[in-house]
């Protein structure tokens, strides 16, 4: 009996003094950032040349973009010539005259150095309402920074192509849309009408 309580005794001296035994440190785990979502390239272009004096070859362009499968009313527009220094940089606001009719788009500052002088450009965000009108313009004048430019109507005749692809790629030709509940919907259906008691004249 003796030697199991002076057992028991060496146990309990011997646990008692134990220390709790330390946690590692979590590892600590590098934070990944969201990938940038892929670059998508659009899938309908255009381009309009036009005559700048400023430029040293002598021309512009206002090149068109969209994703109408996506965006079925915007279309990404830059407009810009290559010249010797940046001259629209400052503009805010771009003025568009289609056979009198003036309306001001707001402009973002789009241009890149050259090996040789800068190719000087803002781009614009318009409607493909606005496209339908100067493909079918007489005239179209485009004003930024007090230089006014001219829109050929022979170099705009490919816009009428893009309008027209546009508007196909933009068409919806999935299912029709699911019919609202019931409680929704407010056209009587034909048996109720036929079950209610008529109206006394």
């Amino acid at each position: 009996m003796a030697r199991y309580l002076a057992a028991i005794t060496l146990i309990f001296f011997g646990l008692s003094g134990q220390e709790t035994p330390e946690v590692p440190p979590a590892l600590a785990l590098d934070v990944i950032a969201d990938a940038e979502p892929a670059y998508t390239p659009p899938s309908l272009r255009a381009a309009v040349r036009y005559e700048n004096v400023q430029s040293p070859l002598g021309w512009g362009s206002v090149d068109l973009s969209a994703h109408p499968e996506d965006h079925e009313f915007r279309v990404n527009v830059m407009l810009g010539a290559p010249v010797a220094a940046r001259r629209w940089d400052h503009c805010k606001e771009l003025s568009m005259d289609v056979d009198g009719v003036e309306t001001k788009h707001v402009t973002r500052y789009s241009g890149v150095d050259m090996a040789t002088g800068v190719y000087d450009a803002v781009s614009v965000e318009l409607t493909i309402d606005d496209v339908r009108r100067m493909a079918r313009g007489h005239e179209v004048r485009v004003g930024l920074c007090g230089d006014a430019m001219t829109l050929p109507a022979a170099e705009r005749a490919s816009l009428s192509d893009f309008v027209s692809r546009f508007e196909e790629m933009a068409t919806y030709e999935g299912p029709p849309p699911p019919k609202p509940p019931r409680e929704l919907d407010t056209e009587p259906e034909a048996a109720e009408l036929e079950a209610a008691p008529p109206i006394a004249a």
